[in-house]
């Protein structure tokens, strides 16, 4: 299919805990189901049949920049939470891992 022009949403649910893959009958994996059933409910309603959404679970810049890769997208835009100080440092910033990694350009909005 064509997918020049298409607009793709993703979540990823970031998983903490050992392995686990969505759609897996173990507890750890039924938690993060939950979460991204919520998380494409969500998703849904923003795409409104305009964007095709697609949800993962791992570490998000890694996934971001994968699915970006896959579906040979031209930008990637994405929101940041504006963390700063040591929520930054603790955390990491997931904006800021996909823009020192990416190939193609990256649309921030805070």
């Amino acid at each position: 299919p064509d997918r020049q022009g298409a607009l793709h949403l993703l979540g990823v649910v970031e998983a903490y805990a050992g392995p686990s893959r969505l759609g897996a009958d173990d507890v750890v994996s039924r938690f993060y189901q939950l979460q991204a059933d919520e998380l494409k409910a969500k998703l849904m309603g923003i795409a409104a049949g305009k964007a095709q959404v697609h949800i993962d679970l791992g570490r998000p810049a890694s996934k971001i920049l994968d699915h970006a890769a896959s579906l040979k997208a031209t930008l990637i835009a994405m929101s940041t939470h504006g963390r700063s100080g040591f929520t930054r440092w603790t955390l990491g910033s997931v904006t800021e891992q996909v823009l020192r990694a990416s190939p193609v350009p990256v649309l921030v909005l805070r």
